[in-house]
């Protein structure tokens, strides 16, 4: 599976990726949203990745799942002591009313079907639960400057300890 190999290779160099300012903001604004939706409940993480948000979930839920359709993402996320299963988000390996939320970040647009994927998410939240999503504002201010911005050279050279 094309998909399933794109992930495997990336989980080597993504906990790294991660660690930029940007991604660590954007995961606190989700962890503050999210908190007070997940105390003490049963939450299913989709796509989970190598679990860095998982963890902040495992530490307020009562339980905390990951799925994920890379095995290597996922081997990331068991080494750091996590619930994950593998599987496909369109076609999730649970009961029906298994979770009281369900959420996916920063990997639902890029799902190929993320209609199914939704429904999936709903099935398997319990009567009453949540379905949090996080999707892409192409007006937001990084995506202008993404397009539109200034484009600085790509360089892998290590000054104090950073790369720029």
């Amino acid at each position: 599976m094309k998909t399933q190999r794109y992930y495997d290779e990336f989980s080597q160099g993504y906990d790294r990726l991660r660690g930029h300012p940007y991604h660590r903001l954007v995961d606190r604004l989700e962890l503050q949203i999210l908190g007070p939706l997940i105390r003490d409940l049963e939450v299913l993480d989709v796509a989970t990745g190598t679990g860095l948000l998982l963890m902040a979930m495992h530490e307020q839920a009562r339980c905390a799942v990951g799925l994920d359709l890379s095995g290597g993402m996922l081997r990331h996320a068991r080494r750091r002591g996590l619930r994950t299963v593998q599987g496909s988000a369109e076609a999730l390996p649970f009961p029906d009313e298994s979770f009281d939320v369900a959420c996916c970040f920063k990997a639902f647009p890029h799902l190929d079907a993320p209609t199914s994927a939704l429904e999936e998410m709903r099935r398997v939240c319990r009567p009453g639960g949540a379905v949090v999503l996080e999707l892409y504002n192409p007006r937001s201010l990084r995506g202008l400057l993404r397009r539109h911005g200034p484009r600085r050279p790509v360089s892998t050279a290590v000054h104090e300890g950073q790369v720029t």
